[in-house]
């Protein structure tokens, strides 16, 4: 019986192995009518082939539809030199049709050149309008259309159908990553930027779309790692301290943080945003002096630093308010309210150099600016200010 059984397997095999040969080897019986009908403008021709076909011939299908796709692509460029107007967004999508149905043909007439020569000139034709297309959705906020373009243009660079210049291909992947994010393709976004890094395109865009990706997905070990790697790959980016440090911060790991500004204090005391990093941590650990210390020497570094701006203002209000808390008895004498308005004047002028550079940044100095506006009793600021929250 089981002999049978084997032999009955063996014979299964074999009538299966010349289907999957014929597979590979698929003869488009209408190619030449349809080339010529579209030769001859009779695009309605090629459609009732097309509607002949069966199941059985769904390669030729896609192949003669992509033909259909392309002649409507070069009957809307022709519109466009002489002035006709057309729907911007139905072309692009003319054009992802094509590549998708050709796309879809190649594997299987790849060893024919009179079917694949005409597909790989396609391709290499009308590649830059993968890109245009999708960065045309994404301006549109179509970010699942324009993934598919990204996605079909780096299949294509990956099978080497298609040349593609190192700058553009920068661009393409940070464009690809971020229409992934907002789409919500998060494993596709990990797999984009893993390629785009391992290919020297290391974008601040990329690493931050990947970092916030691993972080929404919980994936902690490998968010703490990306985070590390962005820091190396761009140290003038606090975004990857901040979130590195928060993290550290909130999962009681205070002590991390500390040795991660210590290291950069280490390697250059004199860079501006390593001295902010190290008041950064020193702040949200609630050591104010040295906090007020490494934020002073940043800014009399980089005076223009809005973080740093909003960072020292908000950590001379904290001194204030321990002056505040120090003082047993009410009211205050005149002195002290002298000295505790003082500082707070101190932290006035911090905040309003970071609204003068940052206006539209409200988180950075509104909620500072209107503490110190109360405290100091200037009421028709304060009402601005309120104005502005509201």
């Amino acid at each position: 019986m089981r002999g049978k059984i084997i032999l009955l397997f063996l014979f299964i095999l074999s009538m299966l192995a010349p289907i999957q040969v014929s597979a590979q080897k698929v003869k488009l019986h209408n190619f030449r009518e349809a080339r010529n009908y579209l030769k001859n403008n009779k695009k309605g021709e090629v459609d009732k082939i097309i509607k002949k076909l069966t199941p059985a011939d769904s390669i030729e299908k896609k192949y003669l539809t992509g033909m259909i796709n392309q002649y409507s692509i070069e009957q809307s460029n022709v519109n466009v030199y002489w002035g006709t107007k057309v729907d911007t967004a139905n072309v692009f999508k003319t054009v992802y049709s094509m590549y998708e149905n050709y796309y879809a043909s190649y594997p299987f007439i790849k060893d024919r050149s009179l079917y694949a020569n005409p597909l790989i000139e396609a391709f290499r034709r009308y590649q830059s309008n993968l890109g245009i297309g999708g960065n045309y959705f994404v301006a549109h906020k179509d970010y699942d259309q324009a993934y598919k373009f990204y996605d079909i243009f780096l299949r294509l660079k990956d099978e080497q159908l298609i040349s593609v210049p190192d700058t553009l291909l920068k661009r393409v992947y940070g464009n690809a990553v971020i229409a992934a994010n907002q789409s919500n393709r998060y494993e596709d976004v990990v797999r984009l930027a893993n390629e785009a890094l391992a290919s020297g395109y290391n974008t601040e865009d990329i690493d931050i779309q990947l970092c916030g990706v691993l972080r929404k997905m919980d994936r902690k070990e490998e968010w703490v790692s990306a985070l590390k790697q962005s820091i190396k790959r761009h140290p003038e980016q606090f975004a990857f301290y901040g979130m590195l440090i928060d993290y550290y911060l909130q999962d009681n790991h205070a002590d991390d943080a500390m040795v991660l500004a210590d290291d950069l204090i280490q390697t250059d005391s004199t860079n501006y945003l390593n001295c902010f990093v190290k008041g950064y941590v020193c702040l949200h650990t609630h050591d104010l002096d040295n906090a007020q210390h490494w934020l002073e020497k940043s800014y009399a570094i980089n005076s223009s630093y809005v973080p740093v701006l909003s960072s020292l203002g908000f950590c001379i209000i904290k001194q204030a308010e321990k002056i505040e808390n120090s003082i047993t008895h009410f009211p205050f004498t005149q002195e002290e309210k002298e000295e505790i308005n003082g500082v707070y004047r101190k932290a006035l002028e911090y905040l309003e150099k970071c609204r003068e550079l940052a206006p539209k940044d409200k988180a950075q100095w509104a909620d500072s600016l209107w503490k110190v506006y109360y405290k100091l009793n200037e009421g028709e600021k304060l009402d601005e200010i309120e104005r502005l929250m509201d």
